[in-house]
């Protein structure tokens, strides 16, 4: 097979990527292969197949895919493509990560031997320490692609001083040794961490003390528990690009998780719809793909999961522009939420705008399928709560 096309989302920042691929030959037309990339020891997460689809099937696919992260799509040269796929299969194999099923010996030597052609047509030497050439450790990846280079594309253009400091916190707190090292330039400060795992960044309060100096409440959760934490963060901005000079901790303490989840829920308002049949089930496949087709077909982007109880839908928004704001939460990149389970619809939301909208196509679609109860407003998250809870009915 051929080249044909590679792109990825400018997400890198957030820690994880989709990439996809397409190949074309002229026995079995194009064939894509699309990778979930996690920066954070995953390395690939997720693997898909597509063949024998329509560019628009192909496009959807790709939406659907990729709308988790936020950000753009930028185009990749092949070399770039093979490239981060050998650097983030490497993570998998170093990290003992498993590998996905569908992920075959034989699709890892296809696109190692393709790395390997374009790497000898670029001139570009491969690490010649006597290990077996078919190891992707046998590829240094900043030798076939300048690290430096490949990390700035990978990453959205920063529009703010409030969305460098969340995004350095944000890979300090992740133990992202390469993302702070291109940040910052320094071996030392890319190997400082607070945490004992890649931990997760949940609340940051940021303070500006001046050009140069921000103070942050940081919250984030370790393999131990959740934490609070002070930072001190030094940048610098030279035209356009900004760099990292020092991250500095006053204190570091342990927090409860009720704390936490008072600091990081939010108001949410519950739209509730019954279901008018009284013998539905979420097993009832007949009933249930019809509504499983309308929601999913609400946005090409919604995301699909099953609970013992029921399926949750979520909706992302489209980019990632709550890491710009003097204060992060961790969860205001979610634009609302849809849960079905054996007897009701709810619908989550988050402003009066999504809700009234989102209300009034679920009551447009599911006409005649569904009854609207009617809405009720927590000043706390509520509906993730339920779900996971595994109980058959949300008292209000």
């Amino acid at each position: 097979m051929n080249f044909k096309r590679a792109f990825c989302t400018n997400t890198r920042l957030m820690g994880a990527m989709m990439m996809a691929v397409e190949w074309e030959s002229d026995i079995s037309g194009i064939e894509a292969h699309v990778f979930l990339l996690d920066s954070e020891g995953l390395g690939i997460y997720d693997f898909f197949v597509k063949k024998d689809a329509s560019d628009r099937e192909l496009s959807d696919f790709y939406i659907n895919k990729s709308s988790c992260f936020g950000g753009e799509n930028i185009e990749l040269e092949e070399v770039e493509a093979l490239s981060l796929f050998a650097h983030f299969y490497d993570k998998n194999i170093r990290n003992e990560k498993e590998i996905p099923e569908n992920l075959t010996e034989k699709m890892y030597d296809f696109y190692i031997e393709k790395l390997k052609k374009c790497s000898n047509s670029n001139n570009i030497d491969d690490n010649n320490d006597g290990s077996d050439s078919n190891d992707v450790s046998c590829f240094d990846f900043a030798k076939v692609k300048s690290l430096s280079v490949m990390f700035n594309k990978l990453c959205k253009k920063i529009d703010s001083e409030y969305e460098f400091v969340n995004y350095m916190v944000m890979r300090f707190i992740a133990r992202d040794r390469e993302a702070l090292l291109s940040f910052s330039g320094s071996d030392l400060l890319s190997n400082q961490h607070i945490t004992e795992i890649n931990g997760t960044f949940l609340y940051n309060h940021v303070n500006r003390k001046s050009d140069d100096r921000y103070i942050c409440s940081t919250v984030y959760e370790d393999i131990d528990g959740y934490y609070e934490t002070k930072l001190i963060i030094v940048i610098e901005k030279n035209v356009d690009m900004y760099n990292l000079l020092s991250i500095i901790i006053t204190f570091n303490n342990p927090i409860s998780e009720e704390d936490v989840f008072e600091l990081i829920s939010k108001r949410e308002a519950i739209s509730v719809f019954n279901i008018l049949d009284e013998n539905f089930s979420v097993d009832d496949l007949d009933i249930f793909d019809k509504i499983d087709n309308m929601i999913t077909n609400l946005y090409k982007s919604i995301q699909r999961l099953e609970y013992e109880n029921g399926v949750l839908y979520t909706q992302y928004w489209s980019d990632n522009s709550h890491v710009d704001n003097e204060i992060y939460v961790i969860n205001n990149d979610i634009q609302f939420l849809i849960y079905v389970d054996d007897e009701r619809l709810y619908l989550a939301t988050y402003d009066y705008e999504t809700q009234i909208f989102v209300e009034n196509l679920l009551k447009s679609i599911l006409e005649n399928i569904v009854e609207f109860d009617g809405v009720y407003e927590f000043d706390q998250n509520v509906l993730f709560d339920f779900i996971q809870s595994g109980e058959i009915d949300l008292i209000f």
